[in-house]
């Protein structure tokens, strides 16, 4: 299709190599930071004079090249996964490409077009300016009308017929456009438009285990509720309201509670501090994830293609945090809060109950969409204690990065849309049930 000749194949592996060596040389400029702080640390505490400024420089100067290697190593990465979203994106369009040609010779090969009546008839052939009697090729669609971000419509073209517009890929590299919702916190685009890899199914999550999910990196199920036994009722939609006579939110929050309690007796001190349950009202399916180290975090292509959506829809802006003043503090692109966005629990666990319907929707279902979030609860909780406002088991309402990433789906601790530091900082949109 492109007078360019590529291979896919060969740029994704080229893609992947940038990756790989981008991580290796990131997880390198991390150790010479870290020993670069280190040493640091310790002439703060040496009086021996000379030898002390000695030590300081030294450190001085191994902490920022520990940090030009680690920025390095990062566009690297990213440039590698650019160049994997490259690929899919030549081979989708030399398959749309070929499907469209081929559509077209079929039509030029037919001999009969349909009259004004309604009946079939013989092509004739239509004559140039002259005499010449030759056969017209056959039109090409035009492109016609504009086309939302998401959009899938059909175009006007100037013959007046319907052409249908070409497939939106996700990740189309000449498509800047934002994502459809702007955040709270945001105020203007980000310098650097999120590309996220095509979602794919992890496969199914499996079973947790006594003190946590056994891959701290997702999800895990933690318990399957009959919505047809005699422990629940449903309302007239199918979503659970009671669970062994409880309200759905008192059941949940007391096995929250529990969880918590459990994982936190087994958590190691590097973990971040909170657990969470989701749960499918429609399927009964109760899931469970934890923060885990700060290398736990959700593979972007793993994510559900829901939650990549909303997750766009944060990554695409810049979030400043703003004093009682009025003046900005610090500018986070693309997240809100400070950690990183696919490391939470809550998020993990909803995840899972998205790809588990996704996994058991029949040929006929329609396709997952945002009221599909709206029958999923989330209801994250503390595992340890640290001052007055987190207390092991107590509520730890959504983040600014997960109240995003899980826009739509109601929660059972409320959620934050700003930054811990920003003035508007505030609990809100606690579900009822």
């Amino acid at each position: 299709m492109s007078k360019i000749n590529t291979n896919p194949e060969h740029m994704r592996r080229s893609g992947n190599k940038l990756v790989s060596f981008g991580e290796k040389i990131s997880a390198g400029g991390e150790k010479m930071e870290s020993a670069g702080q280190r040493l640091l640390s310790h002439a703060g505490s040496d009086r021996s004079g000379f030898g002390s400024v000695i030590t300081k420089c030294f450190g001085r100067g191994l902490e920022i090249g520990g940090k030009v290697f680690k920025e390095g190593g990062r566009v690297t990465s990213t440039a590698g996964k650019h160049l994997g979203t490259t690929a899919d994106l030549h081979e989708e369009a030399d398959h749309q490409g070929a499907r469209g040609l081929k559509a077209h010779e079929k039509s030029a090969k037919d001999p009969h077009v349909k009259g004004s009546g309604g009946e079939t008839k013989p092509s004739s052939a239509s004559g140039g300016g002259g005499g010449g009697g030759g056969k017209q090729p056959p039109k090409l669609p035009t492109g016609g009308g504009g086309e939302g971000h998401h959009g899938g419509g059909e175009g006007s073209g100037g013959g007046g017929g319907k052409d249908h517009q070409p497939q939106r890929l996700r990740g189309d590299l000449n498509d800047p456009t934002p994502g459809t919702r702007k955040p709270p916190s945001a105020t203007e685009r980000s310098d650097d438009i999120k590309q996220l890899p095509p979602a794919k199914d992890p496969g199914h999550a499996p079973q947790t285990g006594e003190h946590g999910p056994t891959n701290p990196s997702r999800g895990a199920v933690l318990e399957r509720i009959d919505p047809k036994s005699h422990r629940v009722t449903t309302d007239e939609n199918g979503l659970i309201r009671t669970v062994d006579g409880k309200p759905v939110k008192d059941y949940l929050d007391g096995r929250a509670q529990e969880r918590a309690s459990v994982i936190g007796e087994h958590a190691h001190k590097k973990d971040g501090p909170c657990s969470a349950l989701a749960m499918d009202l429609k399927t009964g399916t109760i899931t469970e994830g934890v923060n885990g180290r700060p290398n736990h975090v959700l593979k972007e292509e793993d994510l559900h293609p829901l939650l990549q959506d909303n997750y766009k829809n944060m990554a695409d802006w810049k979030h400043p945090v703003v004093d009682k003043d009025g003046s900005v503090t610090h500018t986070f692109d693309g997240q809100v809060h400070h950690d990183k966005p696919l490391r939470h629990a809550e998020v993990k666990a909803t995840n899972e109950l998205l790809w588990e319907r996704e996994r058991n929707r029949g040929p006929n279902d329609p396709p997952l969409d945002q009221s599909t979030l709206k029958e999923l609860r989330f209801d994250p909780r503390f595992i340890r204690n640290s001052g007055e406002h987190m207390q092991v088991g107590g509520s730890a309402a959504a983040c600014g990065n997960c109240d995003n990433i899980l826009h739509n789906v109601p929660s059972y601790s409320g959620r934050f849309s700003y930054h811990p530091q920003d003035h508007r900082y505030n609990r809100h949109s606690t579900a009822d049930w």
